[in-house]
This record gives structure tokens, C-alpha cells and sequence, in this order.
């Protein structure tokens, strides 16, 4: 019995001194998982912003610095895209998305001269203005026709940015009027 103790006892004393030693080198691991990926349709309304571009620059893949990453993903390069059609989010000049670089990082790889229908996210509030897409999202090479085949014609103008739509600003609402209404009347039931 008591060499089983003493044995358990060397056992966990000596995790207790290595385990804290494997903390001290570890650096953050990026890898890519698109096991949650949506619909193009679900992309669409979870999207800051959706348009069909052609890539006229590939940027520089940023350097790994202490403590830094964007929102979704850590070192993807700027892509600039000549905006051919827009349907959410981004009006109808140059536009930069981050999403060039290694497919571990969920980056894409772009080329330059060719057309893309983009879905990127990080506009809002958490992104800072920084739109980003990649290698899980709906963002794939295709002709605006195709786009426009999709979604109809492209928004002239500002396009939709994704606000609440009025059937969500009055169903909501209204249904919590009815289950209020609902509550009140079997309260008055009870004896």
C-alpha cells in the first residue's frame, strides 16, 4: 500500500514540476477549421459586405509582430479589388480586404487580373474598418454575371450595410406584446 502512495505521490510531483515547463516556449498555433461553413445565402446576410471585384494589388503578407492579430485571422495580406458590382456594404470604389495567404491561416490565394465575388466581415464595431475574408467563407472566383445570376443587379448607390429589416423591427417587438398580453390574462384566471 505504501509503495503505491509513494509511487502515485513521485507521479503527480513530477507532473507538478514538468507541466508549468511546457507553458514557458509555447508560442499561439493558427490553424484552419471550416467545420461550421454557411450557405452562400447564409454568407450573404452574415456579411459586412458582398460584391464581385477584380484583384488589381496583392500586398505584402504582414510580418508576425509580439501580441498582434485581427479579428478573424492572424497574418493575411491587403488585397485591393477594382469593385465590378456591389450588393452590401462597400460603394463602387477600390475596396481592400485582408484574406491573401497561406491556406493554415484561412487565406485565400488571389490573382491578380482575375474577378471575385467577396464576402467579408470585420466592418463593424470589432473589425475597425477593416473588412476580411477567407478560405471558410463564400469568397470564390467567379464573373459578375454569376454574381449578378445570385443576388440580382448590384446596388447603385450606398448598398444594404445589414441593418434589421422592418418585418424584424416589428415582429419582435409585437411578439413580445402578445406573450405579455398572454401572461397578464392567465394571471387573471388563477382563483
Amino acid at each position: 500500500m505504501i509503495p503505491t502512495v509513494m509511487r502515485a505521490g513521485s507521479l503527480l510531483l513530477a507532473l507538478a514540476m514538468v507541466l508549468p515547463l511546457t507553458a514557458l516556449g509555447a508560442r499561439p498555433a493558427y490553424a484552419c477549421s471550416c467545420a461550421l461553413s454557411e450557405s452562400t445565402e447564409e454568407a450573404f446576410r452574415s456579411s459586412d459586405a458582398v460584391f464581385a471585384g477584380e484583384v488589381v494589388k496583392i500586398g505584402e503578407l504582414p510580418m508576425e509582430r509580439e501580441g498582434t492579430t485581427t479579428l478573424m485571422m492572424p497574418y493575411l495580406a491587403p488585397v485591393t479589388f477594382d469593385v465590378k458590382g456591389a450588393w452590401k456594404g462597400v460603394a463602387d470604389d477600390p475596396v481592400v480586404v485582408h484574406g491573401q495567404g497561406p491556406g493554415a491561416s484561412c487565406g485565400l490565394d488571389f490573382e491578380r487580373g482575375e474577378t471575385y465575388l467577396v464576402f467579408a466581415g470585420g466592418a463593424g464595431e470589432g473589425g475597425g474598418g477593416m473588412l476580411q475574408t477567407g478560405l471558410c467563407s463564400a469568397t470564390r472566383q467567379a464573373s459578375v454575371e454569376t454574381a449578378r445570376n445570385m443576388f440580382g443587379p448590384p446596388s447603385t448607390g450606398l448598398p444594404e450595410t445589414g441593418g434589421p429589416t422592418l418585418s424584424l423591427l416589428f415582429w419582435v417587438p409585437a411578439a413580445c406584446a402578445a406573450l405579455l398580453a398572454l401572461g397578464t390574462f392567465l394571471a387573471r384566471q388563477r382563483p
